[in-house]
């Protein structure tokens, strides 16, 4: 009987290879098998871009993941990729599964690891934390989130009205506004009307060559794309 090989979930970070964990480094030489994420709208993954560098192709597989927000199609494509996960790791396989930013920040991974309860041994499984955009979006600026006992929040952009966070915003200290997407001008909208006096930091593909930074919002071009973006805004008052 074949010994059970292993799972990593990589979180390669937003962009610039260089913020690469020393121990992610060390599971991508060791994989067997390396899977990268998809989106079915674009050609190449994101995720492999950062970490072509020591990947070669006879341990590659990528795999499309819809660009829906509907839970049957999502969760069919997630059982799928983890059975697969699963099948090679019982054969001993040694498995890596890229994923942008930090590995279970609204990530790929935390879908597959779901998948994945029961189907391998905890032990079997090993997650190695990466740099989240909006880390690196503030590092870029050295612009502090958060110091002493203010209140940070995250917030991915819900469906429907902007309304819906506007309880948790007025509680914040700082807030991160991630997953933007088509949606840039109605966020700014929304922060105008919540943050008339603020420091902020725009990033857009940060640690890519196609990084854009920006601290005045009123100075945000107008073709700007909310793909790949994060917002960060800290409150009157507050001192960057």
């Amino acid at each position: 009987m074949n010994k059970r090989g292993h799972l990593w979930g990589i979180g390669v970070g937003p962009g610039d290879p260089g913020l690469l964990t020393l121990k992610a480094l060390e599971a991508l030489k060791e994989a067997t098998v390396i899977m990268a994420p998809l989106a079915s709208s674009r050609e190449e993954s994101a995720a492999l871009q950062i970490v072509k560098e020591w990947v070669d192709e006879t341990r590659l597989r990528v795999y499309g993941f819809p660009m829906t927000r509907e839970p049957d199609s999502l969760a069919a494509c997630w059982r799928e990729v983890a059975d697969e996960v699963a099948a090679l790791v019982e054969k001993g396989e040694k498995v890596v599964f890229l994923t942008l930013g930090d590995a279970l920040t609204y990530s790929t991974f935390n879908y597959i690891l779901q998948q994945l309860a029961g189907k391998i041994p905890p032990e079997c499984v090993t997650t190695i934390p990466g740099v989240t955009s909006f880390a690196a979006a503030a590092a870029a600026e050295n612009f502090p989130m958060v110091c002493g006992e203010e209140l940070l929040a995250v917030i991915p952009l819900p469906d429907g009205p902007l309304s819906r966070v506007r309880g948790l915003v007025r509680e914040s200290d700082t807030v991160v506004f991630m997953k933007i997407g088509n949606r840039l001008k109605e966020l700014m909208a929304f922060v105008n009307e919540e943050f008339p006096d603020r420091a902020a930091v725009f990033a857009s593909r940060v640690g890519t060559p196609g990084q854009y930074l920006c601290r005045d919002l009123d100075r945000l071009p107008e073709g700007v794309d909310g793909y790949l973006s994060v917002l960060i805004v800290r409150k009157a008052g507050i001192k960057p």
